[in-house]
């Protein structure tokens, strides 16, 4: 009796083992996801700011005066 209670003991243990390793890649999983979308975030902001400027820049578009 004393070798059954050991074994269901290590069966549970063995079972938390699994389920906290599946927990940890899964942590593992979503923090190289929001890395990545913090990348791609960051991506897209600096290429909004270098095509921002060429919207204002004052030899970007034409005036009607200046064909006169």
């Amino acid at each position: 009796m004393i070798v059954k209670t050991t074994a269901m003991g290590t069966n549970y243990y063995n079972r938390s083992i699994n389920v906290s390793d599946y927990k940890i890649s899964l942590a593992k999983f979503l923090e190289e996801n929001r890395k990545k979308i913090e990348e791609n975030r960051k991506k897209l902001e600096n290429q909004r700011k270098k095509a921002e400027p060429q919207k204002h820049e004052p030899n970007s578009f034409v005036c009607d005066w200046q064909n006169l």
